[in-house]
């Protein structure tokens, strides 16, 4: 049998991990420009609740270059869902990139910080003022789909965005009736993401004699990255950022 590309179990002849033993290796953090500022963001630590944030106080603190909530980028887009449906597309619920008034998971964002220093970001996000109103939450797509659960968003009633059939349901049918016997089995599957090594590091630099943004980050999708950030959520001409 030939063998196939990424099959399980297969024996991968690697070629990248010559640089890795050897300390050559390169890392969004080995491109650091002099002088940067650094960033952080403030994320929720609860699955669901309302929230009012007050930054006043953070904004005063030393080295405090700016602080970002919902308010100040109102004008910007939200974070857009990239997967759709070729027949019944659906409208999926606004991601915005910092909540407002309400987040709907943990690590939801509601306030990014910009100061001198990376600790100085961090005294500026102990220093926010966040009043948390926990909400009913539910976890795993079983629960959530279950009568009376709490509902995520209004407008989806169920927490069902989609519901999409597959295969020969009649045939399905018809093959467990004349079957001697079934068996049912749960599978969970983990949730599968890319882990980078180094966690969402990115450094962006402004040319202001080019009017032009660089951002550096530890990614394959340039491209992708440059139509998203620029042209969906800066809503900014691509030609302006590299």
């Amino acid at each position: 049998m030939a063998p196939i590309k990424f099959g399980v179990g297969q024996s991968v002849l690697r070629k990248e991990d010559d640089a890795l033993i050897r300390g050559k290796g390169r890392y969004t953090d080995d491109h650091a420009p002099q002088p940067a500022m650094h960033a952080l963001v403030l994320r929720s630590p609860h699955a669901h609740a309302k929230f009012t944030i007050n930054v006043t106080r953070a904004r005063a603190l030393p080295g405090v270059g700016a602080i970002l909530t919902a308010d100040d980028v109102r004008d910007l887009g939200d974070l857009p869902c990239l997967f759709n449906l070729e027949v019944d597309p659906f409208t999926g619920p606004p991601y915005p990139i910092l909540a407002r008034d309400e987040v709907r998971h943990v690590g939801d964002a509601v306030a990014f910080i910009v100061a001198d220093t990376i600790d100085q970001a961090r005294d500026a996000i102990e220093a926010i003022e966040v009043n948390w109103t926990p909400l009913s939450a539910v976890v795993g797509v079983a629960n959530a789909v279950k009568n009376g659960a709490p509902q995520v968003w209004p407008n989806h009633p169920g927490n069902v965005l989609f519901d999409v059939p597959i295969g020969d349901k009649k045939a399905t049918e018809a093959a467990f009736a004349k079957a001697h016997a079934v068996a049912e089995v749960s599978i969970v599957n983990p949730r599968v993401v890319t882990n980078f090594m180094e966690t969402r590091a990115a450094v962006c630099e402004y040319d202001a004699k080019r009017d032009h943004l660089t951002l550096t980050i530890g990614s394959q999708g340039s491209h992708r990255l440059r139509e998203i950030i620029g042209g969906m959520v800066l809503k900014i001409p691509l030609e302006g950022c590299g």
